[in-house]
Parts: C-alpha cells; sequence; structure tokens
C-alpha cells in the first residue's frame, strides 16, 4: 500500500507522515521537480539576508528555470551527437535479425 493510502486510512495522522505522503503523491501526480540544497559561498557571508530570500524571489526563480531549461536543451542536444537517438523498435528488430 503506498504511503499517501496508509496516511489517509490511519487514523494517527502526523506532520511528517503528511510530508512524506505528499511528496509521494507529488511525484505519481504532479509535474516532475527537483529539490537541490544550495549553499552560501564563504566568500559572501555578509550577504546572508539577501540569499535566504531567494528562496521567495519570483524572478529569481524565473531565472533559473530558464537556466534549467538552457542547460537541459544544451545537455540533450550534446548527447544526441555523440549517441544518435534509435528508437526501441529499431534496436529490438536489429538484434532478433543478428540471431
Amino acid at each position: 500500500m503506498s504511503k499517501v493510502w496508509k496516511w489517509i486510512l490511519s487514523r494517527k495522522r502526523t506532520l511528517p507522515k503528511y510530508e512524506e505522503a505528499k511528496e509521494e503523491f507529488e511525484k505519481i501526480i504532479g509535474r516532475p521537480s527537483i529539490r537541490l540544497v544550495v549553499e552560501l559561498p564563504p566568500e559572501l557571508d555578509d550577504y546572508k539576508d539577501e540569499f535566504k530570500s531567494l528562496e521567495q524571489d519570483r524572478k529569481f526563480t524565473e531565472a533559473l528555470q530558464k537556466f534549467v531549461e538552457s542547460y537541459l536543451k544544451e545537455r540533450i542536444s550534446k548527447l544526441a551527437i555523440e549517441e544518435p537517438f534509435e528508437p526501441e523498435e529499431s534496436k529490438e528488430s536489429a538484434g532478433s535479425e543478428e540471431s
């Protein structure tokens, strides 16, 4: 039984169990997402408050999403050059032809 159902059916609904169930539900139903820990560089210790405010900064989040998009597109294009895409069907048929 999944954590979501266990949490729904349990009489004791604690916050940690809720967070676990919520994470699993988001993995199954929601858009893919990742969580990263970003440490403040030591040379910027004077800017702790500004750094922590980035988490709620909409412009920062949008800039980060644009960065991720361009990074992934670049990475995918490099992989396509290194390893041309072969559909699974052609791989399977190539394997059966060799036998």
